[in-house]
């Protein structure tokens, strides 16, 4: 039996409502890029769990970041305080510290 058959009998007999959402989904695959679009993604990293990790760290690294957690801390605390004083200017809120 082709996968087109076995969808067709599984698709039998479903509700109206059912079936619309089945429309819509097959709709939303038909438009969903392809995984030959998303670049070289292994499909199946379980073979290496720490492979997306290993990358992700040599990104900063092979592009000359020196960026430390420290400094990422204070970066989001400077924009927490300059969100803070932004909103208090907008709206004439002095009274929030």
């Amino acid at each position: 039996m082709s996968q087109t058959e076995l969808l067709l009998k599984e698709v039998e007999g479903l509700s109206p409502q059912l079936m619309e959402e089945l429309i819509d989904f097959a709709g939303y695959l038909k438009h969903k890029p392809s995984p030959a679009v998303w670049g070289n993604v292994p499909k199946n990293r379980s073979e290496n769990p720490y492979k997306a990790i290993e990358e992700l760290e040599g990104l900063g690294l092979a592009k000359g970041s020196k960026l430390t957690l420290e400094r990422f801390s204070e970066m989001q605390q400077e924009d927490i305080a300059l969100e803070e004083a932004q909103f208090r200017r907008l709206f004439h809120h002095e009274g929030a510290q």
